[in-house]
């Protein structure tokens, strides 16, 4: 039996985090994914054979990753339904209330979420280089027993989640906090498919104040709805503090770490920092803040100038999601699901 990691190129990190913390064989079905699997991750210095499979066909699955955006999971699941019926299911991530979308597509699935891409890395040779592990990651199911029962099954292979809530999960993608304001304020470089590199030559400190009003105004949401309100700092720093970042401000945190530092900024507009970060992210937030009463003024502004630059890609909106959402915040956990 093994474990499924399925999804973009980043499903290919996650699988060699996954392989090497566990010591099993994981299929990994990933988008751009080289024809030539690694034999062996580095992590912290360390080197270690893993075994990796790029195909299921032979191998029963007994639980899955899916590292993918948030538009593309009904995609993805109804294509893999014959591998996936029954089983647990992690979004890594989810977007706003992804679990809840997800499960409901197929009621069989078992699922939970993260707030963010579990690992990141490159290929060296025949080894994967895993940079950008995120440490306490949070992990939440709908309810607290089906989060205790899937942490079960995926802790052995992401030993860093983090037990948590759908309402946290939701709220604290930090890529969703960051993408859009950057893109925004490099729109013509990444218009022009002009190379920078996005946490160095993308950023500076003029970047903080607006960072830091869509921040407020996240965290003002979060209160409202009882999700953990920590700041996007807090929670860049927590994942990444052992790994070298550090700073006083998103913008130092976002340029200290050295994971970050050859990050390629997006050659085109069409590209997940709006086309998922957006729909699935920011504009849930704002939604969910004209729904509560909470004021959102700079992320409505924000999602203004981005639909004048972007209307194709940002002005989708989730709606299902949403009400899903909502009808989930509404209501306190009541039924029990058996361990797996």
């Amino acid at each position: 039996m093994s474990l499924l990691v399925l999804g973009a190129p980043q499903a290919l990190a996650t699988a060699v985090l996954a392989a090497a913390a566990s010591g099993e064989r994981v299929v990994v079905v990933a988008e751009g994914a080289p024809s030539a699997l690694p034999t062996h991750a580095v992590l912290g210095g360390s080197r270690r054979e893993i075994a990796l499979a790029a195909s299921a066909s032979d191998t029963e699955i007994h639980a899955c990753v899916i590292v993918a955006e948030s538009r593309t999971l009904p995609e993805l699941v109804s294509a893999h339904r014959h591998l996936l019926s029954g089983l647990p299911v992690l979004l890594a991530p989810g977007g706003l209330a992804g679990a809840l979308r997800v499960a409901s597509l197929d009621d069989s699935l078992h699922v939970a979420e993260t707030t963010g891409f579990p690992a990141a890395g490159a290929m060296e040779g025949d080894a994967f280089v895993l940079r950008g592990v995120k440490h306490d990651l949070p992990f939440a199911g709908a309810e607290e027993q089906l989060t205790r029962s899937l942490l079960g099954v995926f802790r052995r292979y992401l030993p860093e989640l983090a037990p948590s809530t759908l309402r946290t999960t939701s709220m604290s993608n930090t890529n969703h906090l960051i993408h859009p304001p950057i893109t925004l304020l490099n729109s013509v470089r990444v218009d022009s498919a002009t190379p920078f590199t996005l946490y160095r030559e993308g950023v500076s400190e003029s970047l903080e104040h607006l960072l830091t009003a869509v921040d407020d105004e996240r965290r003002a949401v979060c209160r409202a709805i009882g999700a953990d309100d920590r700041s996007a700092r807090d929670w860049l720093l927590g994942f990444y503090r052992e790994d070298g970042m550090q700073g006083d401000t998103l913008v130092s945190c976002l340029t200290s770490y050295p994971g970050f530092e050859d990050v390629p900024g997006p050659r085109t507009l069409d590209y997940r920092y709006l086309a998922d970060d957006v729909p699935h992210g920011i504009a849930q937030w704002a939604a969910l803040g004209m729904r509560l009463g909470v004021p959102t003024p700079s992320i409505d502004h924000l999602l203004a100038l981005l639909a004048i630059i972007a209307p194709t890609l940002v002005l989708e909106e989730d709606r299902e999601g949403l009400d899903l959402f909502l009808e989930h915040i509404g209501r306190r956990a009541s039924a029990s699901v058996a361990p797996f």
